[in-house]
């Protein structure tokens, strides 16, 4: 019998809700909207076993809470899918409760990187969420849909049986092999690339990481392996975006795109022998960046990588176990800008042992690099991760689960030297020596190759510039004033 799905981001606030890269999209400067690729590539291989999908980004498409409602009633789903994040899954998973206020007997799973630590303590403060997946969600989804197996025989899932929450074992693939995704269930005009406002796809190109870095969860939900997809898969996947929509502008999703220079090579050798051109970004590692591979990825439509420094300050570096030396992130960015590929550059401040001059160190750094778009993130103790023990078991460190709290652009945490409140002002000064520097621009002119460019471009700091400094200014003094009278 079909069954239908219904696999949804709420509208709960933008997010990048990937299982690994979540952030607001409104209050992070290098982050943009992207499509649901996921809820995609789950719902490719839930359409394969005979069922119907319905995609639909509530936040995207700025539909409201009632208008979900509306849906429910509506399609009358067997199953409702809700992407989840750290930062939001307590006003996410509230959607489990509408559900069953509609429908007692619409089957809610949530899937998000929050289950992979805690998941029977999150299973029992909302108990409208029948089964949640951690990781490794497609094989789940295509294992729950084709109902041939009991729900103790699916691994890498909780949920409920006869009043008991139970936690299958965690798997992760040799290999990675992901359905067709169920693109035509985009809506690929909401999501497009800042800077031309040209439709944007993303594509999830492979997932593992075997970094030691202490605060990030990419070993633990893609495993501690680089993983990458098949070639010519990808390939077909870039043709499908073309031929039947006309994109030709991605985002390549892994964590850490440039590891493999070999698969790189040929993957890009395979993009130069399409007909048609396409442009791109990723994600790279500073000490993994070199002229020949530049050139290489250049070529085949590259224009922008995405990198994380993280911290200017060297002995930061080492306790985080990031372990980039300042004078091998400088020759990277040096390289980068000979070959004219856009930079990305990605700070964290609030690690456990900065200080006011650590800080001041990695804004310096920052300004002196000259990337095209820089962020600097507030550290967040993320579930599972070893900065999230370091926080749990030193009482001289605040920690908390409560996604209010838990964010990448606001802290409750403090360090073992500053409060809050002077890392709140940290980052502020941080953004602002940046984003208010003329010459910040300056530096970015010679990548703008048109005046619509331009005017997008314009447009885009504009905005961040105002959801992230200027509103937040105006907020915090309407609260002074509230306060004083």
């Amino acid at each position: 019998m079909i069954k239908k799905w219904l696999l949804l981001n709420p509208p709960t606030g933008k997010y990048i809700r990937d299982t690994r890269c979540q952030a607001s999209v409104d209050e992070i400067f290098a982050v943009s909207e992207r499509a649901p690729v996921d809820l995609a590539y789950i719902a490719g291989a839930i359409a394969n076993n005979g069922n119907e999908c319905i995609i639909i980004d509530y936040s995207a498409e700025k539909l409201s809470w009632l208008d979900m409602l509306n849906d429910l009633k509506i399609l009358h789903p067997d199953y409702v899918v809700i992407n989840t994040t750290m930062f939001s899954y307590a006003d996410d998973l509230a959607v489990c409760s509408a559900c069953k206020d509609i429908n007692n007997n619409i089957i809610t799973i949530a899937k998000g990187a929050i289950f992979f630590y805690e998941p029977l303590m999150i299973m029992r403060n909302y108990v409208a969420l029948d089964i949640a997946v951690a990781h490794e969600e497609e094989n789940a989804f295509n294992e729950i849909s084709l109902n041939t197996k009991t729900l103790s025989e699916i691994r890498n899932i909780i949920y409920r049986e006869k009043g008991n929450i139970i936690k299958n074992p965690s798997h992760i693939n040799a290999e990675l092999i992901l359905p067709t995704p169920l693109i035509q269930q985009i809506k690929h005009e909401l999501y497009k690339r800042p800077d031309t406002d040209e439709m944007q796809a993303s594509i999830t190109i492979g997932r593992g990481c075997s970094g030691k870095c202490i605060y990030c969860i990419a070993p633990l939900v893609g495993g501690a392996k680089v993983r990458y997809r098949a070639i010519h898969e990808v390939i077909e996947e870039i043709k499908l975006y073309y031929y039947n929509y006309g994109i030709n502008n991605f985002y390549f999703s892994a964590d850490t795109f440039i590891w493999n220079h070999d698969w790189v090579k040929r993957f890009c050798e395979e993009i130069c022998k399409l007909d048609f051109k396409i442009s791109w970004l990723c994600t790279a590692r500073a000490d993994l960046i070199s002229s020949d591979i530049l050139s290489i990825i250049k070529d085949a439509g590259c224009w922008g990588l995405s990198i994380g420094i993280e911290s200017g300050s060297e002995t930061i570096q080492k306790l985080i176990k990031k372990n980039l030396s300042k004078s091998t992130v400088e020759n990277a960015i040096k390289l980068c800008r000979n070959h004219k590929i856009v930079t990305l550059l990605h700070f964290m401040i609030g690690f456990p042992w900065d200080n006011e001059n650590t800080i001041k160190d990695t804004i310096r750094f920052a300004n002196k690099l000259k990337g095209n778009i820089v962020e600097f993130y507030m550290t967040t103790p993320m579930p599972g991760t070893e900065l999230y023990e370091i926080f749990k078991n030193d009482d001289r460190l605040k920690l908390s689960l409560d996604d209010k709290v838990m964010n990448q652009n606001k802290t409750e945490s403090g360090t073992l030297y500053l409060t809050a409140n002077q890392l709140t002002k940290l980052r502020k000064k941080a953004l602002r020596s940046v984003y208010l520097n003329p010459f910040f621009y300056a530096n970015s002119l010679k990548y703008i190759t048109s005046f619509s460019q331009l005017i997008n471009c314009a447009r885009f700091i504009c905005k961040k510039l105002y959801n992230i400094v200027i509103k937040k200014q105006i907020t915090e003094s309407k609260v002074l004033c509230k306060k004083k009278f």
